[in-house]
């Protein structure tokens, strides 16, 4: 862990070419914008579109960008695993490449970091949803919730 770097913007990739270099202007910006010192971690899971290449192009023009790449295909939960034991700075924020999130919340989670060591933000919008990943979510939130007495209403 570097002290100096606050937050690590961990974006776990496979297949993101239409998505990657967008999400990291639009989250580096915004970073820039609220002077917080960070770093953006992409973890590919082995790609096989132009996301890798399109990293590489990205990292030559932003120092903040650093990749590790699976030499395998390992699936969705080892990106974020990967780039948890990878991440430099003092706080990590997992965010999609396809900035499934209202960006303009990193300002409220930054200033909640101030006094908290774990800051849980929760995805209220799920229009996007179909119905069963909604009963497959609303199921899972209720057996940890009722399994582990955890009171949150997201995981």
């Amino acid at each position: 862990m570097n002290l100096d770097l606050y937050l690590t913007v961990l974006i776990p990739v496979y297949n993101e070419e239409k998505n990657i270099a967008s999400a990291v202007k639009i989250i580096s910006d915004k970073l820039v914008s609220l002077n917080c010192t960070f770093e953006i971690l992409i973890i590919d899971d082995c790609s096989i579109d132009q996301t890798l290449n399109i990293i590489k192009k990205l990292m030559m023009f932003n120092p903040a960008i650093r990749f590790y790449q699976h030499l395998k295909n390992r699936g969705p939960g080892t990106g974020i695993v990967t780039g948890t034991m990878r991440s430099r700075g003092r706080f990590i924020i997992f965010i999609p490449a396809d900035l499934a999130m209202d960006i303009d919340c990193l300002s409220s989670f930054l200033e909640a970091s101030k006094n908290a060591d774990v800051i849980i933000g929760l995805r209220s919008d799920r229009r996007d949803y179909s119905l069963f990943r909604k009963f497959i979510s609303v199921t899972n939130i209720f057996a940890i919730k009722f399994l582990f007495a955890m009171p949150y209403k997201q995981f």
